[in-house]
């Protein structure tokens, strides 16, 4: 089984046809609303990238670099998405609740949720079948070492 307590996993909307940084900056406090609202994860464990992402991790590929946990003076190119959600995992039940709160919400505004963990990435729909939940499934699996 994959530890995954004190692990940060990263979350960003996709918005493909609204792609400015103001939007995705609005879409990262409702993300973080969201979360908050559905209990995933205490307040002090969820922080709100308003200007950046942490430098070493890159949320179109998923890769982490030795300077994953940089400071935002670091951030730039790629890295520097605004409106990204950083949570601190306690346990691996909170990364089955976190994966189940955000597709229940990227179903309900309609949008992908892009979520990367340890370099793996999974983007949700809110799809409750086919390739979605398989690809659920294999996530969680690859983290939890079983199948929820």
């Amino acid at each position: 089984m994959n530890a995954v307590t004190g692990t940060d996993v990263l979350l960003r909307v996709e918005d493909p046809h609204h792609p400015d940084t103001e939007r995705a900056a609005r879409w990262g406090q409702q993300l973080y609303q969201e979360i908050w609202i559905a209990d995933v994860a205490p307040p002090d464990r969820v922080r709100l990238n308003q200007d950046h992402v942490d430098a070493g991790t890159d949320l179109e590929t998923g890769e982490s670099g030795s300077s994953a946990r940089s400071q935002s003076s670091q951030a730039s190119g790629e890295h520097a998405l605004p409106g990204t959600v950083v949570v601190d995992l306690l346990s691996p039940e909170s990364l089955t609740a976190l994966v189940g709160c955000m597709r229940e919400w990227a179903a309900r505004i309609e949008r992908t949720v892009r979520i990367v963990l340890d370099g793996d990435v999974l983007s949700v729909t809110g799809a409750l079948e086919g390739e979605e939940e398989t690809a659920v499934v294999a996530f969680l699996d690859r983290h939890l070492g079983e199948s929820p």
